[in-house]
């Protein structure tokens, strides 16, 4: 406001006496017409020179009310083409493809340059066409497409094929808007080229139908490769038990019969290395099912912890078992229920030092839980999900002693989900490691003792 007053001060000062002389003749102007009044009879001069002034100062009035209205619909005019110069770089500069369509004939009537360049057109022959000759072979969907908008005011759609001038087609997002121009209904419509996107998708699909093709061909492999395999380990387990144990009492030398217990040992190792990897690859690939019963899960506990005892023995660990006594019945595979145990009491087991202490425990927590916790070497936190990766193997100095496939921990895991169960393991270095195993409540079956005849005739239902 102040720059304004400074300007125009500036302007009056620099140009006063061009303003003085045009006061100064416009005043003698009005006296000369006002004596002329007065000569011609029209009255006492004063009278004359208020009559002259009135009309000059109506006239100029008329005249300045006639020059405001002109600026001010001036203004309105410039600040309407400076909008619609503002819309127009938009719709030029768009980084969609916009086409403005008659809405009752279907025809192009405008469109950037993104549009007609997407369809190979130049501008004016992009504007001899229209709906139909766009979408040839969905028009319909195209028609009702539009039909939508119109009633709707705005839509989108998903993929649609648009022909380009070439006669391929281009895979596009289409939206679209009701607008009203000049008393006609138009709908203006945005392009978008999503071509690399439908051919990721596309790239996406053939690697998954190979990915599946693969896992078909690599479950056969192992299929016939189980097959090969397992045969002849049969008849090198079984003959070199006969050997190891001296079943025909023909006095093998000692020496001979360690020999056989080492091959019988690593028979047995190779041996459940093929099942763990079969077993991986069933569940993996969804092929696999559960053979599903009420099991006593006590009973299941203290069997399997006999399996380890020879081992426990000679490594002289404290190994206890805690059961709850209101413990219910569990619905599951009773062959995997046991390997996931075998699998954790043996890793348990394997990386507990002599005379350690490994402990088993099993209680009813809103569905079964367990709990397997030793005083072993134990992981580290940063290594645990190594852990569960199949094939992987935690580098340590005790690892790199012992035997192991990396299969134990990633298989056990998935053996629980099958059943809609969870699997934690929590370790520290140097102060053990706990496994917390928990079936949920679907799972659990009312336990009781007169349920026993009900559970031989297997009509038992799960808790609900």
């Amino acid at each position: 406001m102040s720059l304004r007053k400074l300007n125009l001060g500036s302007l009056v000062q620099k140009n006063s006496f061009i303003i003085l002389g045009i006061l100064l003749g416009f005043s003698f102007w009005i006296l000369q017409s006002s004596y002329d009044h007065y000569v011609a009879g029209a009255g006492p001069f004063w009278d004359c020179l208020v009559d002259v002034t009135e009309g000059v100062l109506a006239t100029r009035l008329i005249v300045l009310v006639l020059g405001i209205a002109m600026g001010v619909a001036g203004q309105q005019l410039a600040s309407r083409m400076l909008q619609r110069q503002r819309l127009q770089v938009l719709f030029d500069k768009a980084n969609d493809g916009l086409i403005l369509l008659d809405a009752k004939t279907k025809k192009i009537v405008d469109s950037n340059e993104k549009a007609s360049r997407l369809l190979g057109f130049s501008h004016d022959e992009f504007l001899t066409q229209d709906l139909a000759s766009m979408h040839p072979h969905d028009y319909d969907l195209a028609s009702r497409f539009i039909k939508d908008v119109l009633r709707d005011g705005e839509g989108s759609t998903d993929i649609v094929s648009c022909r380009t001038k070439s006669g391929k087609t281009l895979p596009a997002d289409i939206s679209a808007s009701a607008i009203s121009l000049t008393g006609r209904v138009h709908v203006l419509v945005s392009i978008r080229d999503i071509s690399d996107r439908v051919a990721a998708q596309e790239a996406s699909h053939r690697a998954f139908e190979e990915m599946q093709r693969a896992d078909q061909h690599k479950r056969q492999f192992l299929s016939s490769m189980s097959h090969e395999l397992r045969t002849p380990l049969n008849a090198i387990i079984g003959f070199s038990g006969v050997l190891a144990e001296d079943v025909y009492r023909k006095g093998i030398d000692p020496i001979y019969r360690q020999y056989a217990h080492d091959i019988k040992a690593s028979g047995d190792h190779l041996h459940d290395l093929v099942n763990d990897i079969l077993d991986l690859s069933k569940i993996e690939s969804g092929a696999d099912s559960l053979n599903e019963e009420c099991l006593d899960l006590n009973h299941v506990i203290q069997n399997t912890v006999q399996v380890f005892h020879e081992q426990v023995r000679q490594k002289r660990t404290d190994l206890s078992v805690q059961i709850a006594d209101d413990l219910p019945m569990l619905f599951a595979d009773p062959r995997k229920v046991k390997q996931i145990l075998i699998n954790i009491l043996s890793n348990a087991l394997k990386f507990t030092e002599d005379h350690g202490r490994v402990s088993v425990s099993c209680w009813n927590d809103d569905g079964i839980a367990i709990d397997i916790t030793d005083t072993g070497v134990g992981i580290a936190p940063s290594d645990i999900s190594k852990a569960f990766t199949p094939f992987q193997q935690i580098d340590s100095a005790l690892n790199r002693r012992l035997e192991g496939t990396g299969l134990g921990l990633p298989l056990t895991k998935m053996l629980v989900e099958q059943h809609g169960g969870t699997l934690e393991l929590n370790s520290e270095p140097g102060k053990g490691t706990r496994v917390h195993i928990r079936f949920p409540k679907e799972r659990c079956v009312e336990y009781a003792k007169p349920h026993a005849a009900a559970l031989n005739a297997g009509n038992l239902e799960i808790a609900s």
